[in-house]
């Protein structure tokens, strides 16, 4: 999954939700309640790619979001899903979570995420948890190592996470580092 997500959001979602998932769009600014910003991480913060995934599928009731089961397939929806997940993270942030990830996590998880040694990381299930969720369950599994990362570090840690799920698309399509 990756750019083909960016491809579809680009024809069916930006003149509501905004090229960047700001929910600026020129229609968006007319709703209410107006589109969710997407691309600011603490007030996507409990949402899961399955919420976006039903989002896109069915729609949302008390919103002007229609549904897209029927302009969509399966699949097509959950690379769109993964692609609305991934505009609340910056290009640094995956660049981050890499490095964090390959520092203190390939070695049990392995490079690609599916270690037989430790839980593996591209199971389809854990496109449920929100990132509150997985930060929560890292947490508890790996106290010590969370406790020996900084915030910023454990967040773009959460953020390369699920790309065992997912590619993001980072050509143009996830916002540039606010730095």
């Amino acid at each position: 999954m990756g750019a083909a997500g960016a491809i579809h959001f680009d024809a069916h979602c930006t003149a509501c939700h905004g090229v960047g998932g700001s929910g600026d769009g020129p229609l968006g600014r007319t709703l209410r309640p107006a589109p969710p910003d997407l691309t600011d991480s603490g007030a996507v913060a409990d949402s899961s790619p399955a919420r976006y995934f039903d989002a896109i599928s069915v729609g949302v009731m008390g919103s002007s979001m229609k549904r897209f089961d029927h302009v969509l397939d399966e699949d097509e929806r959950w690379d769109t899903a993964f692609h609305l997940w991934s505009l609340a993270a910056t290009e640094s942030d995956f660049a981050a979570g890499a490095s964090a990830y390959d520092e203190s996590c390939s070695g049990c998880h392995g490079a690609d995420g599916r270690s037989v040694i430790a839980a593996p990381l591209d199971r389809p299930e854990r496109a449920l948890d929100s990132r509150r969720d997985l930060a929560k369950k890292v947490e508890v599994a790996h106290v010590g190592l969370v406790l020996a990362m900084t915030e910023n570090s454990r967040s773009a840690l959460i953020e390369h996470l699920y790309t065992f799920l997912y590619s993001p698309t980072t050509a143009g399509s996830v916002r540039e580092s606010d730095e």
